[in-house]
């Protein structure tokens, strides 16, 4: 990406805007297969405008870092010298200097986290502030080919924050669990971020999004972006989307164009308040049904590594 490439700057809430406000932000992004270095510089380069523009957080595609993973019968071993990212050094570890220069937290989610001779598909999430460790999710629900090549499942549910509003991440198939979703909506989530790979799509997903939510009474920020090839031909381009607690697709964008998609967080209150005492007991069974994998579903299972 040129640093003199236009990017867009939305906002669907300016009706509701009142000061101070605290914004959240999506960034529907160029993403370049196998390009670590050119989508590092395109990172810095939107953090840079984001930063501009008085974000609290940056929410970016799934896989940022190199694209999906299109290549089949891959070894575990090539997999985690190819694709695997530490915060100890390399992609994360020199974003995690650029969310700490522009005091701006970052959120990618989906990338190939690895640790000892462990893999995990996570979405990981870079403090702005310093002294911050970053955090991260590990997804729960495996497809059947990750759990082949021997990606290792999450058991850890997670709710992260801006400032104090408490969200949730659903990667790739967690979609199709609705006992996960609500889930979190219980434990006192204001709204779901999904990530899905362009690469394996979920099918009819914007359909599963729209009644998920309806069935959840949360918003969805559905984050998209544009994935182009070696030679900067398109090659999946996927809608950023914001659904509402009712159902309803109240913002999209679906352009290759690059766009900063800004959110004041208090419009994204839904008012949940699941939070009561009589749920303790349903919570925990429930967590221990997903975690120990006895959730149910048709097409996705759960690894018992």
């Amino acid at each position: 990406m040129r640093w003199d490439e236009e990017v867009l700057v939305k906002n669907p809430f300016e009706d509701k805007i009142h000061k101070p406000t605290l914004y959240l932000g999506l960034i529907h992004a160029h993403v370049y297969l196998e390009d670590k270095k050119g989508n590092l510089d395109n990172a810095r380069r939107l953090v840079y405008l984001a930063s501009e523009q008085h974000l609290d957080t940056l929410i970016f595609p799934y896989m940022q870092p190199y694209g999906p993973i299109i290549k089949k019968n891959l070894t575990k071993n090539y997999i985690r010298k190819k694709y695997g990212l530490s915060f100890a050094s390399g992609y994360l570890y020199n974003l995690n200097i650029v969310a700490k220069n522009y005091g701006i937290n970052i959120m990618i989610p989906g990338v190939v986290e690895k640790t000892g001779s462990k893999l995990y598909i996570s979405a990981v999430y870079m403090h702005g502030t310093i002294g911050e460790e970053p955090e991260k999710y590990r997804k729960i629900i495996m497809y059947e080919e990750e759990r082949k090549i021997g990606f290792n499942k999450g058991k850890t549910i997670k709710l992260f924050t801006i400032r104090k509003t408490p969200y949730n991440i659903l990667l790739d198939g967690e979609v199709l669990y609705p006992e996960l979703a609500r889930l979190y909506a219980f434990l006192g989530s204001k709204f779901m971020v999904v990530a899905l790979s362009p690469a394996n799509i979920v099918k009819n997903y914007i359909s599963v999004l729209k009644t998920l939510a309806q069935m959840i009474k949360l918003p969805i920020l559905f984050i998209g972006g544009t994935y182009y090839d070696g030679n900067r031909q398109l090659l999946f381009l996927l809608p950023t989307m914001i659904i509402n607690e009712k159902g309803d697709i109240i913002f999209k964008h679906h352009s290759e164009e690059q766009v900063i998609v800004q959110i004041p967080v208090h419009a994204l209150d839904s008012g949940n308040k699941y939070i009561i005492d009589k749920s303790l007991e349903f919570i925990y069974k429930l967590s221990f049904k997903i975690i120990t994998g006895k959730a149910r579903g048709r097409k996705w299972i759960i690894s018992r590594k």
